[in-house]
């Protein structure tokens, strides 16, 4: 009898032992593979490979609420594949370090990855990687902080990122190399962005080399308690888009173009900045760029800086200790700048042919108007109320 209670006792240690180390192997070979992983309990770790096939698809769902971290990692070669990876951690309350590794080769692949950690979850990673034309990528976590995500898709065309995140102190990160591919980031939160590449200021952006390439971010904010917000675009090429939304305080955006006939936009919708307000930044080198800012709030700051041909800067700023700098240095360069209410500041420098400025402020005094043009056929008109 002591001896059956042993051997029983041995098993149900085993059978826990296996259950809380929750590891799963999968590897799939040929075409129309379907891999299921459901992992619940600790120590969630999956692995699935796809090769040498086409159609196939995997869907990985782990759950736990004991903060211990999970990891996953899924790689499928070949065209027309699926792959979903979704993470839940139901303890509000532990840094949790999930892992998620996604890798596609291959055409018309689409990958997801969801990462639910709200409450004081932090340190989860999200890493994809997709190589081909006609990729569709996709990250989206709720809650949580210091969190990152990376998605990276080269070596084709046609090709569509999108990044969502809802939480404190993350980073996000979307590379793109290629033409005619489209990215989008959308954030909530404070301090997103700021524990990112300092080398790169791309804490919350997205990196576009290619033509015909669009981007466009969005962050809603409220205050952060020690730094600011930071989005980044940057685009080399020609004939790129890149647009900029930005909602609530302290948020400091960025927009990179180098090459011709790309355009760049900038919106910033707030009021009672106290902190670091809203600082927008739009930089092109190249011919027939296009920028755009529209600030409305209090404690905005915005530059501008072109250079080459054909240049239009268009700048319209509302409420309060508004500050503006542009500067164009090529032919055919036009400036029209609006500032109203309260102490604006506009300084203004042409450097070519052909250059104009229209520049009106307005408000309750306070404000400072400084335009030098250099070149020919210069008119520059300012009006102060």
């Amino acid at each position: 009898m002591k001896r059956l209670i042993a051997a029983l006792a041995a098993v149900v240690f085993l059978v826990g032992f296996t259950f809380a180390q929750n590891t799963s192997t999968v590897t799939q070979s040929s075409s129309t593979n379907n891999a299921n992983v459901t992992q619940s309990g600790s120590n969630q770790t999956s692995s699935v490979l796809q090769e040498g096939g086409n159609t196939n698809k995997i869907t990985v769902n782990q759950t736990n609420n004991n903060g211990i971290s999970q990891t996953s990692n899924a790689t499928q070669h070949g065209s027309n594949n699926i792959a979903t990876i979704m993470q839940t951690q139901l303890n509000y309350s532990t840094a949790t370090n999930n892992g998620v590794v996604l890798e596609q080769v291959g055409n018309n692949n689409k990958m997801t990855q969801k990462e639910y950690a709200p409450g004081y979850n932090s340190g989860q990673n999200e890493t994809a990687h997709q190589t081909g034309n006609y990729n569709v990528g996709s990250q989206n976590i709720l809650g949580g902080y210091t969190d990152s995500f990376t998605l990276t898709q080269m070596g084709g065309n046609y090709n569509t990122s999108s990044q969502t995140m809802n939480g404190n102190s993350n980073t996000a990160v979307v590379t793109q190399i290629g033409s005619n591919n489209k990215a989008s980031q959308s954030v909530s939160g404070n301090n997103n962005g700021y524990y990112g590449n300092n080398a790169h200021s791309l804490g919350f952006g997205i990196t576009q080399n290619g033509n015909n390439n669009s981007a466009t971010q969005t962050v809603n904010s409220t205050i952060g308690s020690s730094y600011s917000n930071h989005a980044v675009i940057e685009s080399d090429g020609n004939n790129n888009n890149a647009n900029q939304n930005l909602t609530g305080s302290s948020i400091a955006a960025r927009i990179t173009q180098d090459g011709n006939y790309n355009t760049a936009k900038q919106t910033d919708n707030g009021s009672n900045n106290s902190l670091l307000g809203f600082t927008s930044d739009i930089s092109q080198n190249g011919s027939y760029n296009n920028a755009t800012t529209n600030q409305t709030g209090d404690d905005n700051t915005a530059s501008i800086y072109q250079t080459h041909d054909h240049n239009i800067a268009t700048l319209t700023q509302s409420d309060g200790l508004n500050a503006a700098d542009f500067t164009q240095n090529g032919n055919t360069n036009t400036i029209h700048a609006t500032q109203s209410f309260g102490s604006n500041i506009a300084t203004a420098s042409q450097v070519g042919n052909t250059n104009l400025l229209n520049l009106t402020q307005a408000g309750g005094g306070g404000n400072t108007s400084t335009t030098t043009q250099t070149g020919n056929a210069n008119t520059a008109t300012v009006n102060q109320h």
